[in-house]
This record gives C-alpha cells, sequence and structure tokens, in this order.
C-alpha cells in the first residue's frame, strides 16, 4: 500500500497554512458578530493629491480599527491561550481583516472618511490561531506593520517641512519625495491586502494585490518575494522562480526570498536546486524552521526517508507550536515502511496544534489507511472534506478507503472526482478499476487499466497481461 499511495503523499507536502476563513464577514447575519466603526479627518498639505489623501486617511482609520479590536481580542480567552503580544495580536489581525469604507468625502482641502471592521471572533480566532501556527508569518505581518508607521512618521515630517521649504528645487524634490513615500504607503497596504488573501486561499486575488504592490513600488522585494510564493502555491512555480530571482536581486541575503525560491523549486520538483537555496537560507538563518521544512519536503520527494525526518526533527525542535512538521514527519515514517502506530501520535500533535487545518487530517487517515484502520481513516477524511468539500485529495484517499470496505459505488464517485481534477493519476485509475471490477462493470474496468498502465502503474500492466484475450 505505501508504493502505492506515493503520489498521493507527494501531493500533500505543502508547507505554508491555508486556511478557509476569508477575513471580516460584514455581511453576515449571524449574531455574534462584533463591528466597530471609526472615523477620521486629513487636513491635506500643498504635496498633497486627493490620491495621497486618500492613502493617508485609509491608513489613519484602520490603525484605529485595528487597536479597538485589538484591545477586544486580548481579553480573549482564546487568543490568551496562544500567548501572543497586543501589538501581535493587531498585527495578526491586519493580516486577516480588510476594512469597509462607509463614507469618504473630499472638498479639496480635507479627507473624510468613515470604516468598519466587522468579524465573527471564533472564526477570526480560527485564523489567528493559524497565523499564529507559523511564527514567520508574525514576523512578516509585524515588519509590514512596523513600516506603515514608519513611512506616516516620515509623510508626517516631510509635510512639516515642506511647509517652510523655499520655492525651487528645494520644494520640488520634497514633493516628489512626498509622493514617492505615499505610494510606497499604499504598496504596503497592497501587500497586505495579499497577505490576507493568501490566509484565506485566494490565491488569485492574492497574486493581483501584490501585482498593485510592485507597480506602486518596484523596489518592493518583500513583494515580489511572496507573489512567488503564491504563484507556486498556485502551480505556476516558473513565475514564482521568476518573481524571487526580483527579490533576490533586490535583497541578495534575504533568508526568506531563498526559501520562497527553494519552494517554487520544489513544486517544479526540481530538488536539487530546491535543497541549494534552503541550504543558504539556513546559512543566513540556522533558526528558520521553514527552510528545514521546505529541504524536508525535497528529501521526502527524493524517497531519502532518514534525511526528510532529520529535517522536520530539526523543523519541530525550532519550533515545537508548528503543526505540518509533525504531519509531514508522521508521513515520512509511513513511506520509509517503518512506521508503527505510535507514529501516528506526530499527526495527533499536528491536529493539536491546530485542529482547524484539513491536511492534517487527510494526513492522518492516511496514517490510519496504511494500518487498515478503515473506519478511523473515513472519520478523518470525512472531516477533512467537510471543512473543504474542493480538497480532491482527501476524495482520492477516501476513495482507497470505501474500496476496502466494499463500498464499491462510493469508491467511484470518489474517485471520479479526483480523476476530473488530476487526469494522470495511475493510481486513481487502478483503484476505480478494481471498484468497476467490484461490480461486474468489466468494460469501464479494462477502459481504467489500460489508461492506469499508459500512465505506468505496473499493475495495471501486469494485470492487463494475464488477462490478454479474454
Amino acid at each position: 500500500m505505501n508504493r502505492i499511495l506515493l503520489n498521493s503523499y507527494l501531493s500533500s507536502a505543502i508547507f505554508f497554512v491555508t486556511l478557509a476563513f476569508a477575513g471580516a464577514a460584514p455581511h453576515s447575519a449571524s449574531a455574534d458578530l462584533v463591528t466597530y466603526q471609526k472615523e477620521y479627518s486629513y487636513q491635506a498639505s500643498e504635496a498633497d493629491s486627493k490620491i495621497s489623501c486618500r492613502t493617508i486617511s485609509l491608513e489613519q482609520v484602520k490603525s484605529l480599527l485595528l487597536e479597538e479590536l485589538g484591545t477586544y481580542l486580548e481579553r480573549s480567552t482564546e487568543i490568551v491561550n496562544y500567548e501572543v503580544t497586543r501589538d501581535q495580536i493587531i498585527a495578526l489581525t491586519a493580516g486577516i481583516v480588510r476594512a469597509q469604507i462607509i463614507t469618504e468625502k473630499w472638498d479639496g482641502q480635507t479627507y473624510y472618511i468613515v470604516a468598519k471592521i466587522q468579524v465573527d471572533p471564533k472564526e477570526l480566532e480560527k485564523s489567528i490561531a493559524g497565523l499564529k501556527e507559523e511564527r514567520h508569518n508574525i514576523s512578516e505581518l509585524e515588519e509590514s506593520k512596523k513600516r506603515t508607521k514608519e513611512l506616516l512618521l516620515e509623510v508626517e515630517k516631510l509635510k512639516q517641512e515642506l511647509k517652510t521649504a523655499s520655492e525651487g528645487k528645494q520644494k520640488e524634490e520634497g514633493n516628489r519625495k512626498y509622493a514617492a513615500l505615499t505610494n510606497e504607503l499604499n504598496a504596503v497596504d497592497w501587500f497586505d491586502r495579499g497577505n490576507s488573501m493568501m490566509v484565506a486561499g485566494q490565491l488569485q486575488n492574492a497574486i493581483t494585490a501584490f501585482d498593485k504592490a510592485v507597480e506602486l513600488n518596484p523596489k518592493y522585494a518583500r513583494a515580489y518575494s511572496v507573489r512567488g510564493l503564491a504563484y507556486a502555491k498556485a502551480d505556476q512555480p516558473q513565475k514564482g522562480i521568476n518573481d524571487c530571482n526580483k527579490a533576490l536581486e533586490l535583497m541578495p541575503n534575504n533568508a526568506g526570498a531563498y526559501i520562497n525560491r527553494g519552494f517554487a523549486y520544489y513544486k517544479s520538483r526540481y530538488y536539487d536546486e530546491a535543497i541549494k537555496d534552503v541550504n543558504r537560507a539556513i546559512e543566513i538563518n540556522p533558526k528558520s524552521d521553514k527552510a528545514y521544512q521546505v529541504r524536508g519536503l525535497c528529501h521526502l520527494a527524493e524517497k531519502a526517508y532518514s534525511q526528510a525526518i532529520e529535517d522536520f526533527d530539526s523543523a519541530i525542535k525550532l519550533n515545537p507550536n508548528w503543526g505540518y512538521p509533525y504531519s509531514n514527519r508522521c508521513l515520512a515514517y509511513h513511506m520509509s515502511g517503518k512506521a508503527g502506530l505510535e507514529n501516528i501520535k506526530d499527526c495527533d500533535k499536528a491536529i493539536g496544534i491546530n485542529p482547524h487545518n484539513n491536511e492534517f487530517y487527510v494526513n492522518r487517515g492516511i496514517a490510519f489507511l496504511n494500518f487498515k484502520k478503515y473506519p478511523d481513516a473515513l472519520a478523518d477524511l470525512n472531516k477533512a472534506i467537510d471543512m473543504d468539500p474542493k480538497y480532491v485529495r482527501a476524495y482520492f484517499n477516501r476513495g482507497i478507503v470505501f474500496y476496502h470496505l466494499d463500498k464499491f459505488p462510493e469508491a467511484i464517485n470518489d474517485l471520479d472526482l479526483f480523476i476530473g481534477s488530476n487526469p494522470h493519476s495511475p493510481q486513481a485509475y487502478y483503484f476505480r478499476a478494481l471498484s468497476y471490477e467490484k461490480i461486474n462493470r468489466r468494460e469501464e474496468m479494462i477502459d481504467d487499466m489500460e489508461a492506469a498502465a499508459k500512465l505506468g502503474n505496473s499493475r495495471a500492466v501486469n494485470f492487463l497481461k494475464m488477462n490478454k484475450g479474454r
């Protein structure tokens, strides 16, 4: 069974958390929603345009809203249990929720804006749990928040300087710098939107937001790097590699850009190049749990199971509150054929850290499947599908479980769903063929066996040889 499930295992090895929660829910009818509303007025200077006034006003009103929401969340029992600071709560929240503009007015001198945020605290807590799990997300969001504050201070300082600047080159240069600062401020806002969409799993929308960020600030290295990650996650790894190349031109010693390019290489199955990149990231930052995680995935793909386990061990040692290395270490033990039931504890640990991650349930379901604990496997795979009905990898593995439970029509239905989006999976055709055979649908069975054989499934090849002419 380990060999049969290999491609399924490899397709699971994704290191970046994707959450079902899509940020604030301003139109929900839930009685549990929390709403905050703030207003802000900005007095324009001679250097301001309507666009710069709007950018500054929006950032200021967002800051007021997030401060108030942060104060509310700080009192939440669940958030307190995550052991995050108030500033981290605000940074994490900024990466998830979006402000909704209610009113904005511009009379040529004053920009007036009213905005609100409306969230379901329980859903927000789930998302914060997912972000908190990967501590590199916290540092990314904190850096973005820090840069926004710096830019607002620089804008205000320059605004005051321009009041007394003499006409001519000094003022022209000041105005150009002011426009550049407000453009950068706007770019950071688009970058934050992209991060928010990444958290929600809206990869194409995230890429569009990062496009805006680099359009406004063509030297925005972090935006290129994270857009590269988004492309890799969206199965466009070459574009991801190109973006990370650009990021590394702008910041040559950035460990995050090397890791993201390494992940893009991993998604392209260029494992040697991926390992070189993450090795470089580890040289720059030996405490990067994310680098060890990506290198572990590469070793897993190359069937170097002992090395994969060592890397997942290192990631866990560096960040024991991150679920993915536990989940993937469980996978590595099972793929190596050295697993015992005790290794399922790794998957249990991952789920304990983040019970909202459907991939962790799939991985544990696979572990149960390999030990022929089919009811337990079915329960986990059902849970994963309930959490995300579009997660086709769960259908593939549930289809195999249904086959072993003699539920052949159900197995066929699940494998139909998987093959619809993964038409080159030999294992899926092979198991669907076996299911067709069990319900005496010989013509469909032969078609699927032939498809599996063409795609390299040795069992299907042997079956067709043995049954030739029958």
